[in-house]
């Protein structure tokens, strides 16, 4: 008498996409910040042209988890993969990121979050044309992995990084405030990955517009058109990047920034010298 065991395989759900939302919660995000963070992404899952995006793809669905990271090993996930394919669904996820609560913690560790996006990946049910992930900060990374070795290795799983940098015009205490150079960062440092690009927004008010923007792009599979600042020579590559509209008495210089800048200037804080 022969016994056959058969084994159990799990059936993956094909989509278009496989979407994180990542998105930083650091010191330098406070609880305003955070709500607009939040609603940013809310009101561009629920947009018309998303909707529609989605629909138009091969399968007319996709599947999305939305991801808040900090420091070290802090990083909750508060939306749970999900899939999105028309309004009601939308709605759905929307609803749940702005229920969801706030809770900052310190440093910035972008590149814990790309290591984490690997299992994060691997360990949902969904079988995507693409796997993305979208990286969404107002810092540099300044603990943990440097980012490109992290960068790298999920490059190499088949990940696309995309990234959303926040600049802001104030100082934090740091040399330069990263309206000087995070967007370049971001493009030299961060993103990578067929197809992967930058859309910059100028300050928290400017997010909704810029997250809007970067679904659209990155549900129809698409790269935006290169523009170049007139007043730096920017690195070859792809980048999304509107005027800034902060309020400037005097143009701040730009820097051209290397891939340790954030650790570099966590050990140079000022508050370290008084």
């Amino acid at each position: 008498m022969f016994l056959v065991q058969s084994a159990v395989v799990r059936a993956e759900i094909e989509v278009d996409l496989e979407l994180i939302l990542a998105v930083d919660i650091s010191g330098s995000v406070d609880l305003r910040e955070g709500e607009l963070l939040k609603r940013g992404h809310a009101e561009a899952l629920r947009n018309p042209r998303v909707i529609a995006a989605i629909k138009g793809g091969f399968i007319g669905k996709i599947a999305v988890s939305y991801v808040e990271w900090a420091g070290h090993g802090h990083i909750k996930t508060v939306v749970d993969w999900q899939i999105i394919k028309d309004k009601q669904s939308a709605d759905e996820f929307a609803i749940k990121i702005l229920n969801a609560d706030y809770d900052s913690a310190s440093r910035t560790a972008i590149s814990d979050m790309i290591v984490a996006s690997i299992g994060l990946f691997k360990g949902n049910k969904f079988k995507g044309n693409r796997r993305v992930l979208d990286l969404a900060g107002d810092g540099a990374n300044n603990i943990g992995l440097p980012v490109k070795v992290a960068r790298n290795r999920a490059v190499r799983e088949g990940i696309i990084i995309n990234g959303i940098p926040i600049l802001s015009p104030f100082s934090d205490g740091f040399k330069y405030r990263t309206v000087q150079y995070l967007d370049t960062y971001f493009q030299k440092c961060v993103i990578g990955g067929m197809g992967s690009f930058v859309v910059v927004a100028n300050g928290f008010k400017d997010f909704a517009r810029a997250i809007k923007r970067k679904l659209i792009l990155e549900i129809a599979g698409e790269t935006p058109l290169q523009k170049f600042s007139e007043n730096l020579p920017w690195p070859k590559g792809w980048l999304r990047r509107a005027d800034l509209k902060f309020p400037k008495p005097d143009p701040l210089p730009r820097i051209d920034p290397h891939c340790l800048i954030g650790e570099e200037r966590w050990k140079q804080r000022d508050w370290m010298n008084e």
